[in-house]
């Protein structure tokens, strides 16, 4: 039986992370994205800082998800696991969001960092066999 190899999952996990803060944007920042189209879309974020605030968090989102969905087809199409440095870049970001923002989603990130650079070491090390 093949050993279960978590590493394969990297780029849906990722897109699930991305999919999760996506949604929670448009949930809970939702009066904004009502009024932000009630007034016209448009340049209706204009100099408002709560408006700003909620696009960023948005975009922030959908970009996870299409990281993670890049992330799985280079998975999928090399059968290999992802670059440790992708990890390593993940785990970087994700403690400095810890630090600066204890109370939010960036822990989300840390087990998936700690997969990818686990899963691209040991694919580094088994080619160098």
């Amino acid at each position: 039986m093949e050993r279960m190899r978590l590493w394969r999952w990297s780029g849906v996990f990722l897109a699930a992370t991305g999919s999760i803060h996506t949604l929670y944007a448009l949930i809970v920042q939702g009066k904004i994205w009502i009024a932000v189209f009630r007034d016209g879309a448009v340049g209706a974020i204009g100099t408002n800082a709560e408006r700003s605030y909620a696009l960023w968090f948005l975009v922030c989102g959908i970009l996870v998800v299409l990281w993670g969905a890049t992330l799985h087809c280079y998975i999928r199409q090399t059968r290999r696991p992802a670059p440790a440095s992708l990890g390593w870049a993940l785990l970087s970001v994700s403690v400095a969001g810890c630090v600066f923002e204890p109370l939010s989603g960036f822990w989300l990130f840390l087990p998936q960092a700690l997969l990818m650079i686990a899963a691209g070491r040991r694919a580094v090390v088994r080619e160098a066999k």
